[in-house]
């Protein structure tokens, strides 16, 4: 009888973990032309900066590479810009991908010094209907020239408005994750502006180990 109710038991646990998400998850390879389909390059140009990027495949086809040249010069005329100096990557926007089972990003890169940011958009249910998306940012910490998997806690990412921190504390959306993306900005002149490169194999949701 014991004997049979342990052995059930035992049963009931293996099957209760069969149905735990996994501990991670891909959510962006970045090594197929097919894969980069999925991405789109902004700059400042578009507000009358001169900056300047690009993202393609590595020689090898092994990683996306994502470089350029950032400036702070400002074109003259109409444009109302008075600081520019920024380049990103981002995933166009699709369906909501939901990450809440996970606590964590996982970028695998290769940095070159600079600094960047890791960002995600969701769906918008804080500032209301002039923005589409909440904007949500984390430092992403890279070592330069090795490759490293850099885990940025979901708890680490911090609402923005036009590039400034929104001080409400909110918590973010994970169920409705619309876009991933990584930047360079204007954080620092002596690391971000003059010309960059980042490595990115792919991105990953990971869960941390109980």
């Amino acid at each position: 009888m014991w004997r049979w109710a342990a052995k059930r038991c035992v049963e009931f646990i293996e099957n209760v973990k069969d149905f735990r998400p996994p501990s991670q998850r891909t959510l962006f390879p970045l090594s197929k032309k097919e894969d980069l389909q999925q991405w789109e390059v902004f700059t400042d140009q578009q507000y009358g900066g001169h900056s300047l990027a690009t993202l393609q495949l590595s020689d090898d086809q092994a990683h996306a590479v994502f470089q350029g040249e950032c400036s702070a010069q400002i074109q003259a005329g109409e444009y109302r810009l008075k600081r520019s100096g920024f380049c990103g990557m981002r995933t166009k926007i699709s369906d909501a991908i939901d990450i809440s089972d996970f606590d964590q990003l996982v970028f695998r890169v290769r940095g070159d010094g600079n600094l960047y940011l890791a960002s995600m958009r969701t769906d918008n249910w804080v500032v209301g209907e002039l923005q589409n998306f909440d904007v949500w940012q984390a430092l992403l910490h890279c070592r330069p020239g090795e490759w490293d998997e850099v885990h940025i806690p979901i708890e680490n990412f911090m609402l923005t408005w036009k590039g400034r921190l929104v001080q409400e504390r909110v918590e973010i959306n994970t169920t409705r994750v619309k876009s991933i993306g990584i930047t360079l900005a204007g954080l620092d002149e002596q690391h971000s502006l003059g010309s960059f490169k980042i490595d990115v194999e792919w991105i990953k949701a990971a869960r941390r180990m109980d």
